[in-house]
């Protein structure tokens, strides 16, 4: 992966204009990379992977989602309009990339979810076969748009709201220790 950041790190930094070759936009432009690739910067995440797998790799998930590559406000520099332009390029190619998966797989006649609280969102169904395509993305807006809307969707397609009460019914605390687990 050492490898395949750094390639990645001299195609975006072939982006930028000579002039704007400043520390910022370099160190935005490897964080972006960092997070791209899985790596994020959890100040805590070796002492984590004790108890959670793959902990730095399902934070930076969460910080691609949030776009936290593009407004960091947590990296002690500002991002210059050159880094964002670029890292903003490179959203736009993944999700042009994601859209034209799906209007492939659509016109093949698989079935795609789009269930936003079902753990079958964004996930292409062929036969008995279900395929994630977006790369650790999918949990993520699964549980936020869980938490956000206060739906519930189990995965045999049964409708919940969460925290209505009752024997058996999902709560948000729920929603958080299955995330968790």
């Amino acid at each position: 992966l050492n490898k395949l950041r750094a390639d990645a790190i001299d195609r975006l930094v072939a982006y930028l204009p000579k002039d704007q070759l400043t520390d910022a936009n370099l160190k935005i432009i490897g964080k972006y990379t960092d997070i791209a690739s899985g790596k994020s910067a959890l100040i805590h995440g070796n002492a984590l992977n004790h108890v959670f797998f793959a902990v730095k790799y399902a934070s930076s998930r969460l910080e691609y989602l949030s776009g936290l590559p593009i407004w960091d406000p947590r990296g002690g520099f500002k991002n210059t309009a050159a880094s964002r332009a670029i890292i903003a390029k490179e959203y736009a190619k993944f999700y042009g990339a994601m859209a034209a998966i799906y209007g492939v797989a659509k016109l093949a006649g698989a079935e795609i979810g789009t269930d936003k609280t079902s753990p079958h969102f964004g996930k292409i169904r062929v036969s008995n076969t279900e395929i994630d395509p977006l790369a650790g993305l999918q949990q993520w807006s699964v549980l936020l748009s869980r938490l956000v809307t206060g739906d519930y969707t189990s995965y045999s397609g049964k409708k919940y709201r969460l925290d209505d009460g009752g024997f058996g019914k999902p709560t948000t605390g729920d929603v958080l220790q299955r995330f968790g687990r």
